[in-house]
């Protein structure tokens, strides 16, 4: 699934949170993803986040972006995760892809007391 802008910009937020479990354009469907922006302000029982690999654990937290005109980009990736990893009342779901760039923020991650969920 895709979460830039073009993707995103077109999703009805207000059915995505409120439909019920079984609507299509329910966020229960997974099938539509939000960004920071959408979901800045909200508290949500159980987010789920996909870790990208815009923020990489390297010795120290590193960013890449393919095209940013911010004048921090860093900063601007740092607080993008704060608002997504901020948003659980109840808690939080990481989901970070098994790919070998990602291995060593999987590890801080884990290290750092999160919890391997079981294999279904």
């Amino acid at each position: 699934m895709r979460n830039d802008y073009s993707s995103t910009k077109y999703l009805k937020v207000g059915s995505w949170y409120n439909d019920s479990p079984d609507s299509e354009k329910s966020c229960c469907a997974l099938t539509e993803v939000v960004t920071e922006f959408s979901c800045q302000g909200l508290e949500l029982d159980m987010p789920i986040v996909c870790w990208g690999d815009d923020l990489i654990w390297q010795q120290g937290w590193q960013t890449f972006s393919k095209r940013s005109k911010a004048k921090d980009p860093h900063t601007l990736r740092l607080n993008s995760y704060r608002v997504l990893l901020s948003r659980g009342r109840d808690g939080i779901i990481i989901f970070i892809p098994k790919i070998q760039k990602l291995e060593s923020t999987y590890e801080l991650l884990r290290n750092s007391g999160l919890i391997d969920l079981p294999h279904i």
